[in-house]
């Protein structure tokens, strides 16, 4: 589906899933945790990366 096809209600919902998504990656850490952590740093990068490859095609 093209972006520009899609309901500009269905790019909200996308953006709330994607954070608690990643709310969920990355709670319980502090800052310096997280920063040091490649798995969910990637993970937090990844997610959203996936998310706007999807939407643009």
């Amino acid at each position: 589906m093209q972006a520009e096809e899609r309901d500009p209600e269905d790019f909200l919902i996308d953006i709330l899933d994607s954070i608690e998504k990643i709310e969920s990656f990355i709670e319980g850490f502090e800052f310096e945790d997280f920063s040091i952590d490649d798995k969910t740093i990637y993970a937090v990068i990844g997610h959203r990366l996936r998310k706007n490859r999807y939407q643009l095609h």
